[in-house]
């Protein structure tokens, strides 16, 4: 007997916990016995604690090959399963060009191509090759999202309608846009079957409107306020995406009593969610904001937010979070999710120039074209072999690790930045995230529990 590879032990003041993520068993423990398992001395434990832990899953007689091979095992069957149960993700790019010029912008390296490459648009008949391939092989969640680029600028219109129009009746559209120029739309999103809309500010509007540069607005934060109070008007979704930063995370109360003051805040049609900014594509620097302080100060800032009515924000990693208190609130098992995106499964992003892309952070970035969908269909094996295999590659070498199910590796792009290698890991602090997650969703539960 021996203990579990894939056991997490957190220790929070004078609480203990220990977590195994191949059996998803999540067990408060005394310091006695979290000290046994962190020195690794079974040989204190009588026979009934060896028993009930090796019903959890803590201790176990498999082999430390074994066991890998049973969490290779799981791995697999989730990779197939979830492409069988969701098909593709398809999204449509009308094309490069954008109302706004923001200094982080990862498309930024976009607009030294010049302005006649931005303005290339997508054309019918690719918007028709676009068709056939999603009818050929449509997802589970029969969405198509449309952006760019800025998707719902004025000069897109034609393009917008004709999309509206090839759209298979079954089938919604959802817009990631800036939100300046939807009132050129609202006639055109209201006669479709409309999914939603994610619109991105970046703060407060001093920040905003210092940061979104724009040739056709100078306070195009409030342009877009009013723009998202007639969308949830006439009954369309809106998520208010936030990217933050060093500087503007701290104006957040700012940002909501902003929002206050338009009818769409308490609307159940509108959510905010909170995103730091992340440069791909650039050298690591240490002023940006570090996923970890982004979770430490949104969880805190959370907290304060539900005092002060403020409706709560979603974040990054959050759908971990949500997990750990589902489980800890029914008494399940932890649900994996070794998928880190789905760059590396099913995403199918169609560009103006016939390339597919598998991710928005190198679209037009053409060694990474996974395949040309116009004038004729052909498929990049090279790129498509780098971006779906990822996965398997990583998982070879993260295979020992506890977070593993949860994990998946980290981001290809975001390692290629670090190590000069797209087939790294980038493991991004994961186990320091778990922690405050789970952390935060035991107090969660905990607070709402008495």
């Amino acid at each position: 007997m021996r203990k579990s590879n894939y056991n997490i032990l957190i220790k929070s003041k004078d609480k203990f916990f220990i977590i195994n993520s191949l059996w998803g068993t999540i067990d408060e423990i005394d310091d006695d016995l979290f000290e046994i398992f962190n020195d690794d001395k079974l040989e204190n434990l009588s026979g009934d604690e060896i028993n009930n832990l090796r019903k959890r899953g803590y201790i176990t007689k498999l082999s430390s090959e074994n066991e890998s091979i049973v969490v290779r095992n799981i791995i697999t069957n989730y990779f197939d399963n979830h492409y069988t149960q969701n098909g593709h993700e398809y999204l449509i790019v009308i094309s490069y060009n954008c109302s706004f010029r923001c200094s982080y912008c990862f498309e930024k390296h976009i607009n030294a191509k010049g302005k006649d490459h931005l303005r290339q648009k997508i054309s019918f008949d690719m918007i028709d090759n676009v068709m056939e391939a999603v009818l050929s092989s449509p997802p589970k969640k029969k969405i198509i999202t449309v952006y760019g680029g800025e998707p719902l600028m004025t000069e897109n219109r034609e393009e917008v309608l004709y999309i509206i129009k090839k759209l298979p009746s079954d089938f919604k559209l959802s817009f990631i846009t800036n939100g300046l120029e939807i009132n050129n739309y609202l006639d055109v999103i209201t006669c479709v079957n409309t999914s939603s809309l994610q619109i991105t500010v970046d703060g407060s509007e001093h920040f905003h409107n210092k940061v979104r540069i724009s040739n056709k607005n100078n306070n195009s934060f409030l342009v877009i306020m009013d723009n998202i109070q007639s969308i949830v008007n006439k009954g369309i979704r809106v998520g208010l995406r936030v990217n933050c930063t060093k500087e503007n995370i701290i104006f957040l109360d700012d940002l909501h009593m902003s929002l206050q003051k338009y009818s769409f805040y308490k609307s159940n049609l509108f959510s905010i969610s909170y995103s730091p900014i992340i440069n791909f594509s650039s050298k690591i620097d240490e002023s940006e904001l570090s996923l970890v302080n982004f979770v430490e100060f949104i969880d805190d800032y959370n907290a304060k937010a539900k005092a002060m009515g403020f409706i709560l924000g979603v974040y990054t990693h959050n759908h971990i979070k949500e997990k750990i208190l589902t489980a800890l609130k029914h008494g399940k098992p932890l649900k994996i999710q070794p998928v880190s995106c789905n760059a590396y499964v099913n995403t199918f992003i169609y560009d103006p120039f016939g390339r597919v892309y598998p991710c928005w952070n190198i679209v037009d970035d053409v060694t990474h074209s996974i395949e040309e969908y116009y004038p004729r269909s052909l498929q990049n094996g090279t790129s498509m072999s780098l971006w779906r295999n990822r996965t398997k590659v990583i998982f070879d070498k993260c295979l020992s690790c506890q977070y593993v199910l949860y994990c998946g590796g980290g981001c290809g792009v975001k390692a290629n930045k670090e190590k000069g290698n797209f087939n790294e890991v980038s493991c991004d602090h994961f186990p320091l995230l778990f922690e405050k997650h789970f952390l935060s969703a035991y107090n969660m539960w905990k607070s709402n529990s008495m």
